[in-house]
């Protein structure tokens, strides 16, 4: 059902779910994908550093920040400090993906389980990134994110990439068949 929605003016339609979903995506990332990030990071975050002797947890670097000096790079190779990433693959569609969708339209009846899951989330956002991420995480699964992952890849605006020539190492041969 056609939308007098503007930015499908620059939005790029992908067929998804057997045709039961077309999703209008930018073909570029935008502002909301960074205020969506920086939101749901507050929510839960991204990551943790975990002690290797100790097994103390800390949300907060404990590590100096890196500069140029020897003696801090130093303590940072020597720290006994982890990196844990707590983020997986809906963390990322979330903040990466979604801001990009500028509408998704639904076809037919008899739509299954995923999609009346993927339909309740998008007509059930409010703006929200807590509301809106508790949500995605109730109702999106596997089927529905790999889904949405495949039209973010094939919307892309790859016009600036540049010349093929100039988007390979000299020497290396772009084509992987030969």
């Amino acid at each position: 059902m056609p939308t007098n929605n503007p930015l499908r003016d620059v939005a790029v339609p992908y067929e998804a779910l057997d045709g039961k979903v077309t999703f209008w995506m930018l073909p570029y990332t935008n502002t909301e994908c960074d205020i969506t990030l920086d939101k749901l990071a507050r929510l839960d975050p991204p990551e943790k550093w975990v002690h290797s002797e100790t097994g103390e947890e800390t949300y907060t670097d404990p590590l100096p920040n890196p500069t140029d000096d020897a003696v801090i790079a130093e303590q940072i190779k020597a720290s006994k400090w982890e990196r844990v990433s707590l983020w997986g693959n809906a963390h990322s569609i979330f903040w990466g993906v979604v801001p990009l969708t500028i509408e998704i339209e639904f076809h037919g009846k008899g739509l299954s389980a995923p999609v009346k899951g993927l339909k309740a989330f998008w007509q059930g956002r409010n703006g929200s990134v807590q509301h809106n991420w508790e949500l995605f995480r109730q109702v999106i699964g596997g089927k529905v994110g790999t889904a949405w992952l495949e039209a973010y890849g094939a919307t892309r605006d790859t016009s600036y990439d540049g010349p093929e020539e100039l988007q390979h190492e000299p020497g290396e041969n772009a084509d992987p068949n030969e």
